[in-house]
């Protein structure tokens, strides 16, 4: 028997319940092809591949310090901490007596960076600080591992596939960048996700300590 006209054998399905992720998601990349948004747009002559990161190295246990002068040097250590992507043996931070200003100057493989500090709350045990800088360190290692993690939260945890390309702007091993008293500063620079269809590209900036990556400039 002939089937009625509403009616639909397996072979009139739409075709994307028959076409594997890959493929359906080619034949949308033509539909938007004015967009050049399909395929992999990303210079390897400008870039570098990001790899799946290193674990951070575990954070010491330090005691509290009991001095002013000590419990300043410690904050902006666990801010500059931050900046470069964990502890590190070659990270030097100096801080003035507390009669002076309260400024710290943190140093890293020859690139320094000033940290201005405001008193935000004192305990009988311990003082807590705002800190403050227009500049900030930027490392190769953290700027590709920060991206990495950006990558994998937005796939609700998932690896990226091998034939996925995650690529960076090239920047040295170490930077120091100008941030200025902006809340989220653009860095000039971009990373790259190619899922294996369309390329995604996001704008590196900072927000405090913190790299965000955003698709807005």
């Amino acid at each position: 028997m002939a089937m009625a006209d509403n009616q639909l054998s397996v072979h009139d399905r739409p075709i994307r319940t028959l076409l594997g992720r890959r493929f359906a998601a080619a034949l949308a990349c033509l539909a938007l092809v004015a967009t050049a948004a399909c395929g992999s747009r990303i210079d390897t002559s400008t870039t570098d591949q990001v790899t799946t990161p290193a674990p951070v190295p575990p954070t010491s246990e330090t005691p509290t310090p009991k001095g002013t002068l000590e419990q300043m040097t410690l904050a902006v250590r666990e801010e500059a901490e931050r900046m470069i992507g964990g502890p590190h043996a070659e990270l030097e931070v100096t801080c003035p007596d507390i009669r002076g200003d309260k400024t710290c100057d943190a140093v890293f493989r020859g690139h320094r960076v000033r940290f201005d500090l405001e008193i935000k709350g004192a305990t009988s045990t311990r003082v807590t600080y705002d800190i403050t800088t227009e500049q900030r360190f930027l490392t190769k290692e953290n700027l590709h591992r920060s991206f990495y993690k950006s990558v994998v939260d937005n796939a609700n945890g998932k690896a990226p596939d091998p034939d996925e390309q995650l690529r960076c702007d090239m920047v040295p091993d170490v930077s120091v960048k100008t941030i200025g008293k902006e809340k989220l500063a653009s860095l000039g620079l971009r990373c790259f996700h190619y899922d294996g269809t369309f390329t995604k590209e996001r704008h590196v900036k900072s927000s405090g300590a913190h790299l965000v990556f955003s698709s807005e400039p």
